[in-house]
């Protein structure tokens, strides 16, 4: 059985019921290298997939936009790489938090047949991997604050990244900047 990291046992057993799940991939495993995704597809392509074989994509996450692009980046550069990897999209369920992501689907597969598309979920419901023991009670006094600041969480992300590199030529009496570098990016 494929592991999922947001997707409910529960809906994921009825996914299962249907189809038959050859893999799976969330967009954060390769939202920062996508030679990730390469090698994903390239493990999972097959000359011919069976009606039931899918690979299973949980889209949970935030996605990039700009006046010139009508779809999300990470989407864009995603459905790219299946492309050319020559995996036909009737093969993905498309798992997702982004209710009308169907329209961008529509946009970026309009070459191909609507039963030649992928089965997209749209579900608020998810998995909560919040640890509350991470948590910690504070008692907020508004009026006592001092410094704008900003917290960016604890995770390397593309967007962190890209942000973190056009604040720190900024004066270092004016900002301070610290960076989690877990995957060793400057």
């Amino acid at each position: 059985m494929i592991s999922t990291k947001h997707i409910t046992k529960n809906v994921l057993d009825i996914i299962n019921k249907k189809f038959d799940i050859i893999d799976s991939i969330e967009f954060k495993d390769f939202d920062y290298d996508f030679s990730v995704l390469k090698s994903f597809f390239k493990r999972n392509y097959k000359e011919y997939y069976s009606p039931d074989e899918k690979i299973l994509v949980e889209h949970m996450d935030t996605d990039y936009y700009f006046d010139e692009c009508t779809v999300g980046v990470n989407l864009r550069n995603f459905f790219q790489l299946l492309n050319e990897n020559d995996i036909p999209p009737s093969v993905l369920i498309l798992y997702t938090n982004h209710f009308g992501l169907q329209k961008e689907i529509d946009l970026l597969c309009k070459l191909f047949d609507k039963n030649d598309r992928p089965l997209i979920i749209e579900s608020f419901i998810g998995n909560n991997h919040w640890d509350n023991k991470a948590t910690i009670n504070v008692n907020h006094d508004f009026n006592k604050i001092n410094y704008n600041a900003m917290c960016i969480m604890n995770e390397i992300r593309s967007h962190r990244s890209a942000l973190y590199h056009s604040l720190k030529c900024i004066d270092d009496s004016k900002i301070t900047i610290q960076l989690t570098n877990k995957n060793n990016v400057d």
